[in-house]
């Protein structure tokens, strides 16, 4: 809000008339105003300040507060059903407990304004400041935090549902023992956090910064982790059926003793990693880049390891059946005590795969050359 407009002073019996004959509120100064329990469904704000105010309990769905300052402002249990707030000044506000559904909060100030133990459906924070924000214990229904600054912010025991955030650097972000399920993160930086036994099923991350993080003993099941550099990040025993590590870099990461039934490593890098008991059932490993890595005593049922590179690999006390190793390249691996059955080079069709016109003359093409000579 600019701070060289001159307010009028106003007080409440003077909203309610305005907001009575559906004009909006403009250039008021009602700072500490009670509203609570008023209808205030439809009403606008134009430029008002409205700091420390109290709105507990008014119905202000589908209200507009534009360019306010609602610094310190109370909405606890206020009805907030696609009320907007747009360039706002609102640090240290209220909203712990509220239900908030289709609101939209645009180029606000938000720092450590309070949705704690909140519900929030389909909330919109667009270009807003919402640093040290407390959403602790709050339940977010796909709900969006686009281009926030999110510093500091805490979602410990939250659960999010369908939730996207961009430019998400959560390294400073509370964490603990939040329930993520089905959520997309772009440009994501969790790098060094520790959010080992936590839960981030069904979430999408491209080109992730995840050097250094611990998420031993997570639940990941259905993520898709595209471009992601794991390096240093410790993954041993989660839990990730379905998931996948497309072209990710997790060369000597430790994944022992996880269950990565029908999970996918297309084109990663599995250099030197560790997989030593894991559940890798119908898992994928075409093309990927596993030289030396450890396969010791793990269920490769089925397991696709097609075109990938597997030399110096340890599959001792391995299981087989049906395990695909078409065009794998093999030199090195230690088989001692495996068992079952794997499927090896179809040698007519790899020379299919690698033929191309372009380097390669069918005899066919050669005779027909010659004969239009």
């Amino acid at each position: 809000m600019a701070r060289d407009v001159t307010l009028l002073p106003s007080d409440l019996n003077e909203i309610l008339d305005y907001v009575a004959h559906v004009q909006p509120v403009l250039l008021k100064r009602a700072r500490g105003v009670d509203l609570s329990g008023q209808q205030l469904a439809g009403a606008t704000f134009v430029k008002c300040d409205l700091s420390g105010a109290r709105l507990e309990s008014a119905n202000l769905a589908t209200a507009s507060f534009v360019s306010c300052d609602l610094t310190g402002a109370v909405f606890s249990n206020a009805a907030l059903t696609e009320t907007r707030f747009v360039d706002c000044e609102m640090p240290d506000s209220d909203f712990a407990g509220c239900s908030l559904a289709l609101t939209q909060f645009t180029a606000c100030r938000l720092p450590r304004t309070t949705f704690e133990t909140g519900v929030l459906d389909r909330v919109a924070f667009a270009a807003c400041d919402t640093e040290a924000a407390n959403l602790r214990a709050s339940e977010l229904d796909r709900s969006c935090f686009l281009d926030c600054t999110i510093q500091d912010l805490s979602i410990s025991g939250a659960r999010l549902t369908g939730v996207t955030i961009t430019r998400a650097d959560l390294r400073s972000v509370d964490l603990k023992s939040a329930v993520i399920d089905v959520a997309l993160f772009s440009e994501a930086d969790l790098s060094g956090k520790d959010l080992s036994g936590q839960t981030w099923q069904k979430c999408t991350f491209h080109k992730a910064r995840l050097e250094g993080t611990r998420m031993a003993g997570a639940k990941l099941g259905g993520s898709v982790f595209v471009e992601c550099d794991f390096s240093g990040a410790d993954l041993a025993a989660i839990d990730a059926p379905m998931a996948c590590f497309g072209k990710s870099d997790l060369a000597g990461v430790d994944l022992a003793s996880s269950n990565l039934s029908m999970a996918s490593f297309f084109e990663s890098d599995l250099s030197g990693a560790v997989f030593d008991n894991s559940n890798l059932f119908s898992a994928s490993f075409r093309d990927a880049r596993a030289r030396a890595a450890q396969f010791e005593y793990c269920d490769m049922r089925q397991a696709d390891m097609e075109h990938a590179d597997i030399s110096a690999a340890n599959f001792a006390g391995a299981r087989f059946f049906n395990t695909k190793l078409h065009a794998s390249r093999r030199e090195g691996s230690l088989l001692l005590g495996s068992s079952g059955t794997y499927l090896d080079t179809d040698q007519y069709r790899h020379i299919a795969e690698v033929y191309t016109p372009r380097i390669v003359v069918a005899h066919d093409d050669v005779t027909d050359e010659r004969s239009r000579r």
